[in-house]
Protein backbone atom coordinates (compact mmCIF):
# COMPACT_ATOMS: atom_id res chain seq x y z
CA UNK A 1 0.00 0.00 0.00
CA UNK A 2 2.74 2.68 -0.61
CA UNK A 3 2.17 3.01 -3.89
CA UNK A 4 -0.49 4.48 -6.03
CA UNK A 5 -1.63 4.76 -9.35
CA UNK A 6 -2.84 8.26 -11.05
CA UNK A 7 -3.48 9.20 -14.53
CA UNK A 8 -1.95 11.83 -16.07
CA UNK A 9 -2.51 13.80 -18.97
CA UNK A 10 0.37 13.49 -20.52
CA UNK A 11 2.37 10.65 -19.30
CA UNK A 12 -0.79 8.24 -19.28
CA UNK A 13 -0.58 6.32 -15.85
CA UNK A 14 1.77 7.34 -13.58
CA UNK A 15 2.73 5.16 -10.14
CA UNK A 16 3.36 7.54 -7.15
CA UNK A 17 3.96 6.99 -3.20
CA UNK A 18 1.24 7.26 -1.03
CA UNK A 19 1.29 9.77 1.47
CA UNK A 20 2.50 8.88 5.23
CA UNK A 21 -0.07 10.14 6.73
CA UNK A 22 -3.39 8.31 7.16
CA UNK A 23 -6.15 9.77 8.75
CA UNK A 24 -8.89 7.94 10.78
CA UNK A 25 -12.46 10.00 10.86
CA UNK A 26 -14.70 10.00 13.89
CA UNK A 27 -16.26 6.97 14.22
CA UNK A 28 -14.88 4.91 11.43
CA UNK A 29 -12.90 1.74 11.62
CA UNK A 30 -10.98 2.55 7.85
CA UNK A 31 -8.18 4.99 6.87
CA UNK A 32 -9.36 8.16 5.05
CA UNK A 33 -7.26 9.92 2.83
CA UNK A 34 -9.11 13.93 2.51
CA UNK A 35 -7.12 14.50 -1.14
CA UNK A 36 -6.04 12.10 -3.37
CA UNK A 37 -3.00 12.45 -5.30
CA UNK A 38 -2.95 15.14 -8.62
CA UNK A 39 -0.86 15.08 -11.60
CA UNK A 40 1.35 18.09 -11.35
CA UNK A 41 0.38 20.90 -13.94
CA UNK A 42 1.50 20.99 -17.19
CA UNK A 43 3.97 24.00 -18.02
CA UNK A 44 1.42 27.36 -18.55
CA UNK A 45 -1.60 25.40 -17.63
CA UNK A 46 -2.17 28.09 -15.11
CA UNK A 47 -0.52 31.12 -16.43
CA UNK A 48 -2.89 32.83 -18.43
CA UNK A 49 -5.72 32.51 -15.02
CA UNK A 50 -2.95 34.18 -12.62
CA UNK A 51 -1.53 36.62 -15.40
CA UNK A 52 -5.80 38.01 -15.54
CA UNK A 53 -5.74 37.52 -11.24
CA UNK A 54 -2.91 39.59 -11.31
CA UNK A 55 -5.43 41.97 -13.18
CA UNK A 56 -3.56 41.76 -16.71
CA UNK A 57 -6.52 42.15 -19.82
CA UNK A 58 -6.90 39.95 -22.92
CA UNK A 59 -4.50 42.47 -24.53
CA UNK A 60 -1.67 42.35 -22.32
CA UNK A 61 -1.86 38.75 -22.29
CA UNK A 62 -1.89 38.42 -25.54
CA UNK A 63 1.17 41.06 -26.30
CA UNK A 64 3.12 38.32 -23.58
CA UNK A 65 2.14 35.12 -25.90
CA UNK A 66 3.05 37.33 -29.01
CA UNK A 67 6.42 38.30 -27.25
CA UNK A 68 7.66 35.05 -26.66
CA UNK A 69 7.23 35.90 -23.01
CA UNK A 70 4.45 32.80 -21.84
CA UNK A 71 3.21 29.65 -23.64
Amino acid sequence: GSWEMIDHGRLGRVRLPRSAARFMPHGQDMPHRPNPPQPAPHLGEHTEAVLRELGHDDAAVQALRVAGAIL
